[in-house]
């Protein structure tokens, strides 16, 4: 296998910052992981598939929840607690990173999902996967910066109340089917 996520134990979850912060560990470990498919052309074809449906999967299925949180969960408890446009800013720029992170994914999806039915055809797409990773690389280090410095922080002036509610809105939004495929790729 070309890499696998670990299955060992985590930290603790105790609020909507652990959370978030666990979900950038995998967006990095994902990211990683779409460097190594685009530049292990020695992989064998099951490898070079499964690595593909398990980075489609994630970055088509986690991702998008874990925008809705930051955008829909996150950000109008910031917004409303705060009076600082500094907060402002920042949540507006974190939002026009992830629609950036959606123009790079755009490329890589289909080459992924292509990869899963026809791993052969990983040494024609190589360059322009390993291209593509690289841009996912450096959008994805560049928002999880943004976010973890400078917006998380704000999470814990926030009332207990506020953030218990937060952190009850961001594990309704992971329901048992998108559980279930999460378990299919963590296999």
């Amino acid at each position: 296998m070309l890499h696998s996520i670990g299955t060992g134990k985590s930290a603790p979850v105790t609020g909507p910052r652990d959370m978030l912060l666990a979900c950038h560990d995998r967006l990095r470990y994902f990211s990683e992981l779409a460097s190594l498919l685009a530049t292990r052309l020695d992989a064998s074809a099951e490898d070079v598939s499964d690595a593909a449906r398990r980075l489609r999967t994630y970055f088509t299925v986690a991702l998008p929840l874990h925008e809705a949180d930051e955008e829909l969960s996150l950000a109008p408890r910031l917004l409303s607690s705060s009076k600082g446009e500094s907060v402002a800013e920042s949540l507006g720029l974190m939002s026009e990173q992830h629609g950036l992170l959606h123009v790079v994914l755009d490329e890589l999806v289909p080459s992924w999902t292509r990869l899963e039915s026809e791993p052969s055809v990983l040494d024609a797409i190589a360059n322009t996967l390993a291209g593509e990773s690289r841009r996912l690389a450096i959008v994805l280090e560049v928002h999880l910066a943004l976010e973890e410095t400078t917006i998380f922080p704000w999470l814990e002036p926030l009332p207990r109340s506020e953030r218990d509610e937060m952190l009850a809105e961001i594990r309704a939004r992971r329901t048992e089917s998108v559980m279930t495929q999460m378990a299919m790729i963590r296999a």
